[in-house]
């Protein structure tokens, strides 16, 4: 809403804000399609896009999987209180190999929009462009996943005019502090 305010205001050039999701457009929203992240990375390349700003999902790396529902144990008998399994953790960064068929699908779509948004992020950084990555701050537990101790990540930290910022979305009237990469 703020870029779309934004783009209204100026005269100097156009702004257009592209929000890419499923849910907008079921092809060019796509970006576990590999024909529809060529689409972008090639207007990336051809300067049609100049910056972005991405929120991988982080369903399957929150370090809310780890948290019990209850702190009572079930009776037996009865039904789990705990939430989702943890499906990944700092040996297994892109993926437990032994999850179920809907977890699988949990890290497929996680891994490919990630990797999509990287890719997005390093084309930007080649053309001259902009770019920000938006996730879940780095847990304090060593053990736990978090896209910030991926190794590709760690080294695009590394470039030229990267930085990594840390805020609480708390201060910016979340429920929670949210801390936030």
């Amino acid at each position: 809403i703020y870029l779309d305010g934004l783009a209204k205001e100026q005269t100097a050039f156009t702004l257009m804000v592209i929000s890419l999701d499923i849910v907008i457009d079921p092809v060019l929203g796509d970006a576990t399609n590999r024909h529809t992240c060529e689409y972008w990375l090639d207007a990336i390349r051809k300067g049609y896009v100049i910056a972005m700003l991405a929120g991988p999902p982080c369903e399957s790396w929150s370090k809310a999987r780890s948290v019990p529902l209850t702190s009572e144990e079930p009776a037996p008998g009865v039904a789990s209180t705990r939430g989702p399994c943890i499906i990944r953790d700092i040996d297994n960064l892109w993926g437990m190999e032994s999850v179920t068929l809907r977890e699988l699908q949990q890290l497929f779509v996680g891994n490919a929009l990630l990797a999509f948004a990287l890719l997005a992020l390093m084309e930007l950084a080649i053309a001259g462009g902009h770019g920000m990555i938006e996730h879940p701050a780095e847990p304090d537990e060593q053990c736990a996943a978090s896209i910030w101790r991926l190794p590709l990540v760690r080294a695009i930290l590394r470039l030229p005019h990267t930085e990594l910022l840390r805020f609480s979305q708390g201060l910016m009237g979340a429920k929670s502090s949210k801390p936030t990469h």
